[in-house]
């Protein structure tokens, strides 16, 4: 058996997706993935894809909505960039910092807000497209970006910042077209993801760790990561 599952964003593909198939491909060991990092969203009507995971909501009447969640950001920065340039206390405090830049995060909405900031910085240090490629620059120090509030229970060379308490939200789905949500293996993918990576709770170990760093960073309360 083969499956085809095209995954739209390089986050989810690149980053999030494979410890989550792990325990699939043990027990499929039959059916074959293919995962194709894209912001390009393929054409389902066209059955360019099986399965999408989509930062856009669907509106095509032959598609069906197997699951959707929703990722908290707020801006993160290494413990070396902080150590050389200080941690800004507030939103307005980024207007002295090297700011990293995602191309495709939305610019509408709680969103406005982080677009605003980098259309009129004066330190743009690095842009990019790639969820992946935004992520490692942080890491490395180039300066301070949107993040996943998960990264702060996996990267501990990561540092989440309170800012405002800004914190924009990112909706996504897993969809695919109505006449494959009833193939087997395409059955037996959509209920591992929704399962996985839609799952409402983070592991044990990233939770702990997450808890962890916000005791460090003196965050008064944690916000759901990834819920349904």
């Amino acid at each position: 058996m083969h499956g085809n599952a095209t995954i739209n964003r390089d986050g989810i593909g690149g980053y999030w997706l494979p410890p989550r198939l792990v325990e699939f491909h043990r027990t499929h060991p039959e059916i074959t993935i293919e995962v194709i990092c894209s912001n390009d969203v393929p054409d389902l009507g066209k059955m360019e894809a099986d399965i999408v995971v989509t930062y856009e909501q669907p509106i095509n009447p032959n598609l069906v909505v197997l699951a959707r969640a929703s990722i908290d950001f707020r801006p993160f920065a290494s413990r070396e960039y902080l150590q050389l340039y200080g941690t800004p206390k507030n939103l307005a405090d980024l207007q002295t910092h090297r700011i990293c830049d995602h191309t495709e995060y939305p610019k509408t909405g709680e969103w406005q807000t982080w677009a605003e900031i980098v259309r009129d910085h004066p330190c743009v240090s690095y842009r990019t497209n790639s969820s992946i490629t935004l992520g490692h620059n942080t890491l490395y120090g180039a300066g301070i970006s949107l993040q996943p509030v998960a990264l702060a229970g996996l990267e501990p060379n990561l540092v989440m910042l309170e800012l405002d308490d800004y914190s924009p939200r990112l909706d996504f789905w897993l969809v695919c077209h109505r006449e494959n949500k009833d193939i087997p293996r395409m059955r037996a993918l959509i209920d591992h993801l929704k399962t996985t990576l839609f799952a409402e709770k983070m592991s044990a170990s990233v939770q702990e760790r997450l808890q962890s760093h916000l005791l460090e960073t003196g965050f008064t309360r944690d916000r759901i990561v990834i819920h349904k």
